[in-house]
């Protein structure tokens, strides 16, 4: 109504805000706007005031609710199914947490603004091999797009949003076992890669002195030849994850296995070989063809750990 010039619009925000006084910034700025339209600027100024003056209630309240939030009493969270439904989205985006509850504190201070307790328990091991914290995951896991303020807690910590009147709201869908374990094997394929680059650039600083006759030599061939083609095979068998890329990169990984069972000392990267052969073809003609070939790459590997 303000946009079409009609100042009965003022009328229904002032309603508004008698109704509901979280609705006080954002409504004063709107009718300052429309008064300074109207070039009634005394007015505007007023109710600009009245927005800046309400920010900052606004502001002190969520922050002292926060302070609070853990001594507040506990109810039934009285959320509508929708409202569920955007909290359960934005869980969705992180992959770290397992479970989540719900539950609303009891506050005085700006009783109308609904004080959420999001309980989230995270998965085993969730944050150890990255460089996040807990705390952070949870600060972005609250901010949720609803007219609402949420405190996201670990549940660990918070037991009591571990019980009724908490409800669960999310539990993440269980990752098979065969997957974990293909994730983990594309993890140490990743250091298999790392690992061939050092052994070609060794070779390559150990005769440094001696080219070109040195890499014409049968065995200068036989070495970097093969570590070079498994390196690339493993750079180009990422994602997607299909039954070919697995089969590939589990031939390049049993190469490395054979390889450094044969190379001497060198053989404490053998860890991250077997690992890599977690992540198994998954078809039955990508297993025909692996097993076809396992024996040949073999051989391959044991060439080259003599070499």
């Amino acid at each position: 109504m303000l946009s079409l010039a009609d100042e009965a619009g003022i009328a229904l925000l002032e309603q508004a805000i008698a109704l509901d006084e979280r609705y006080t910034a954002e409504a004063s700025a709107l009718m300052a706007a429309y008064l300074r339209d109207e070039g009634r600027e005394p007015e505007a100024a007023d109710q600009w005031k009245r927005h800046e003056s309400a920010i900052a209630l606004l502001q002190n309240g969520l922050i002292e609710r926060a302070k609070l939030a853990a001594n507040a009493p506990l109810v039934a969270h009285g959320l509508r199914p929708h409202e569920i439904d955007a909290i359960v989205e934005q869980l969705q985006r992180f992959p770290a947490v397992s479970v989540a509850t719900l539950a609303r504190r009891e506050t005085a201070v700006l009783p109308k603004i609904p004080l959420l307790s999001l309980g989230v328990r995270f998965k085993r091991g969730a944050f150890w091999f990255n460089m996040e914290n807990a705390r952070d995951v949870l600060a972005r896991i609250a901010d949720i797009p609803l007219p609402v303020q949420v405190i996201a807690a670990d549940i660990g910590a918070a037991r009591a949003l571990a019980k009724p009147p908490a409800v669960q709201i999310y539990r993440a869908v269980a990752i098979p076992r065969s997957e974990i374990l293909a994730r983990w094997g594309r993890r140490a394929q990743v250091a298999l890669i790392v690992v061939g680059m050092f052994f070609v650039l060794r070779a390559s600083f150990n005769n440094r002195d001696c080219f070109p006759d040195c890499w014409l030599k049968p065995e200068a061939f036989f070495y970097l030849l093969p570590l070079i083609v498994a390196v690339n095979v493993l750079l180009l068998t990422g994602s997607p994850d299909t039954p070919a890329r697995r089969a590939a990169a589990f031939l390049a990984s049993l190469l490395f296995v054979s390889e450094l069972v044969f190379s001497g000392w060198w053989i404490f990267f053998l860890p991250f070989a077997v690992v890599a052969l977690f992540r198994t073809p998954v078809s039955r003609r990508a297993v025909t063809w692996t097993v076809g070939m396992s024996l040949p790459m073999l051989a391959l590997g044991m060439i080259v750990g003599r070499s």
